[in-house]
């Protein structure tokens, strides 16, 4: 018989309402003017999503092998312990916005312990999927069959925030022993994602327009402080369906890369795909327009199948799920900024002495000896007959001479170092001196050689 996710005699963890302690605080105050967000009818403290299994054959189980191609063509492993991974998909409405969650679980391959597998969790909104937390690595004994795991995963709204009803909180727990032993695996209190958000309630915002889009690289103009700033999004294929994404930014012909480490599992064009920017002044900030938090989402349409179109020929009435990818709550950058004259009095200013010096490059490190040069140099070493003299190869020993110092009758002027004066010494030069041996008949393998 194919395994199943639910288990008959499992406890019911909504049977007990004093048991919902154990799963979340009291989060009715901060929830009241959510609305329905999360389906339910058994009481307003009920707010995880009990998961629904998208395949909803009978026979079919729940756990399937990854395909990199689409998920149509995933199939079932045949036995467990296999070193295959196994996907475990759960469909959330948060709100308005439709989600669907992947755990994957896999066996960590060339590991001396075969109990150790990584736990991945994904999220999925219309045609992209991106990693949400990190991995983790659990141990499960040889009783634990990875085709039959059962995991408790459900969403309950943040506190206010702007764009309203985008701020989530997730929990994943994997559920052992039927049921009665749960072990948290993911868990953040920071997921922004919704349906056509209403940026407009976020006040003296100020969003970047997009002027390009091509296959691979988008353009973004907008105005950060006063001035002109350009976002680049740039897209970088890895392998099959997966893309990393990176942004920088420049203005006035200088920039940095605000992130390119993103990767995304797209079921489209990257060009189907486009980001949302937009700074928020910092009231506090010295001088004014000088400090702004900046946030960086992305915008992807609802359903995979609105993919056909390109964005630029999406009309204005089709639906888009946002979700933040990226934030910084301290990004420095403005025109013209006016410090006030109480501060600059108090200001103590730098003034630029001289030109612009140039650093010489560091000098390269020593080369290592020949490995043929030493051998030669210790045979000849160990000649008899002519003790105390060397009969290798010519060698090379340090003179030392003296510089003379500033303002020495020897020296170059009043201030400069003579390298050919007489006088105080303040610095030395090892400079090579060549000796030759006395030895007429010394190894001819070492002719014209140095040691250093």
């Amino acid at each position: 018989m194919s395994p199943t996710l639910h288990h008959s005699n499992r406890r019911d963890p909504l049977a007990d309402l004093e048991d919902l302690d154990d799963y979340l605080p009291n989060y009715d105050a901060a929830t009241s003017d959510a609305g329905s967000v999360l389906s339910s009818s058994t009481g307003p403290r009920r707010l995880f999503y009990v998961p629904s299994l998208t395949d909803s054959r009978p026979s079919s189980p729940v756990s399937s092998l990854q395909s990199s191609v689409s998920p149509a063509n995933r199939r079932l492993p045949s036995t467990p312990g296999n070193g295959e991974t196994y996907l475990y998909t759960y469909s959330v409405k948060a709100g308005q916005t439709p989600l669907l969650f992947t755990i994957s679980v896999e066996p960590l391959r060339n590991q001396s312990d075969p109990r150790k597998h990584k736990f991945k969790l994904c999220i999925k909104t219309g045609p992209v999927e991106r990693v949400l937390s990190e991995p983790v690595t659990m141990n499960l004994s040889p009783s634990i069959n990875p085709r039959t795991l059962d995991f408790r995963l459900f969403l309950y709204p943040g506190k206010s925030s702007l764009p309203a009803n985008c701020l989530w909180s997730y929990r994943v727990w994997l559920c052992v022993d039927q049921g009665r032993i749960e072990h948290r695996l993911f868990g953040e209190d920071e997921m922004w994602v919704g349906k056509d958000p209403e940026f407009g309630q976020i006040e003296n915002s100020s969003f970047a327009r997009l002027v390009s889009l091509e296959e691979l690289s988008q353009s973004y103009q907008g105005v950060v402080g006063r001035a002109n700033t350009s976002f680049i999004a740039t897209w970088k294929h890895v392998k099959n369906s997966d893309w990393t994404c990176s942004v920088e930014y420049d203005s006035g012909g200088v920039g940095t890369t605000l992130f390119d480490d993103l990767t995304l599992t797209l079921d489209c064009e990257p060009r189907n795909v486009t980001f949302l920017i937009y700074t928020v002044p910092i009231s506090t900030s010295i001088p004014p327009l000088a400090n702004h938090k900046l946030r960086v989402w992305l915008r992807s349409p609802t359903l995979a199948s609105d993919t056909s179109s390109s964005f630029s020929h999406m009309s204005l009435n089709d639906s888009f799920i946002y979700q933040r990818i990226w934030k910084n709550d301290s990004f420095k950058l403005g025109k013209d900024l006016e410090y006030g004259r109480d501060l600059e009095r108090r200001f103590c200013w730098g003034v630029r002495v001289g030109m612009p010096g140039v650093s010489p490059p560091p000098a390269p490190p020593p080369l290592p000896p020949h490995p043929g040069l030493m051998h030669s140099g210790s045979q000849s070493s160990g000649h008899s007959g002519h003790s105390g003299h060397n009969h290798g190869s010519p060698t090379v020993s340090f003179q030392q001479r003296s510089l003379p110092s500033p303002g020495s009758p020897g020296s170059n002027g009043g201030g400069a170092l003579g390298l050919n004066g007489t006088g105080g010494t303040t610095s030395t030069h090892l400079q090579p001196r060549r000796q030759t041996s006395t030895n007429s008949n010394s190894n001819a393998s070492g002719k014209g050689s140095f040691h250093y």
